[in-house]
């Protein structure tokens, strides 16, 4: 069994908590054959995955990815009376 966790930088180094931010998909594939492409098979979603070594008991090689997508921007969140919502602490409320 394999435990693997995401990590996603950008030009300031590591994301924390990334999941906050994408939508991450993982993926496998098994070691293909000569002169083709790999295919890859969805594994699940999220920052951390556990991945079983059973798909790769013939060609000891498989090779696991992720496919982050963008969440999008986030913004303010506003009543209807158009004010900027805070939370407990006085911070500012975001959501998308």
């Amino acid at each position: 069994m394999l435990y693997l966790r995401a990590i996603i930088t950008d030009k300031d180094g590591v994301i924390p908590n990334p999941a906050n931010e994408f939508d991450i998909q993982w993926k496998y594939a098994n070691k293909p054959a000569a002169g083709t492409d790999p295919t890859f098979i969805a594994l699940g979603s999220g920052e951390y995955m556990s991945v079983r070594t059973t798909p790769m008991a013939n060609t000891n090689e498989m090779t696991v990815g992720i496919d982050p997508k963008d969440r999008g921007a986030r913004k303010e969140v506003v009543d209807a009376n158009g004010k900027i919502v805070l939370d407990a602490n006085g911070k500012v409320v975001f959501d998308r």
